[in-house]
């Protein structure tokens, strides 16, 4: 099994253009899934400090990625890969928008095929269509809706991309 250090100091800031919004939850500064939220005058700061990358070879004889306090929710037969979120509450005529202000990436060649999610092996059904495509950027910003009048965005951080047969890792 080879472990990789997964060091994961950057900023994300939401920049917002109007008065500070509300409340993040903020997580302690240790090594978690969830950053550390810093509130400024005109938007939101997220550092994430993530714990070390884990590959190993599954029975099949697929690489597997793991990191800890990280979820996996990818469709059936993409590249299961780890990833977090945190959801911000907008104020509400802000425009959310997103800026990074450093991210370091490297890559690591895999030393097997990715492992993938399988598609369901119920008899006599045929696997669900999915919607959702495999992530294609470290960190998105997605404004999802209003919930008990509050207007909502998840930022969503994918710490490791596969891209032509090799791991893009945020670090």
């Amino acid at each position: 099994m080879r472990i990789f250090r997964l060091v994961l100091t950057f900023w994300v800031m939401a920049t917002l253009l109007s008065q500070p919004f509300a409340r993040a939850q903020a997580a302690s500064p240790a090594q978690s899934s969830q950053p550390v939220a810093t509130p400024t005058h005109n938007g939101l700061i997220l550092e994430w400090h993530c714990p070390s990358l884990e590959l190993s070879n599954n029975p099949a004889g697929q690489t597997e990625v793991r990191l800890p306090d990280f979820l996996y929710d990818t469709p059936p037969g993409t590249a299961h890969l780890p990833f977090t979120s945190v959801l911000v509450a907008l104020p509400g005529q802000v425009n959310p928008s997103l800026e990074i202000l450093t991210i370091d990436e490297h890559q690591i060649d895999l030393p097997a095929s990715l492992a993938v999610n399988p598609f369901p092996s119920e008899q006599g059904t045929q696997p669900a269509a999915s919607n959702k495509t495999p992530p294609s950027q470290a960190i998105e910003l997605v404004e999802i809706g209003i919930q008990r009048g509050v207007r909502l965005a998840r930022v969503t951080l994918n710490p490791v991309l596969a891209l032509d047969g090799k791991l893009n890792v945020v670090n």
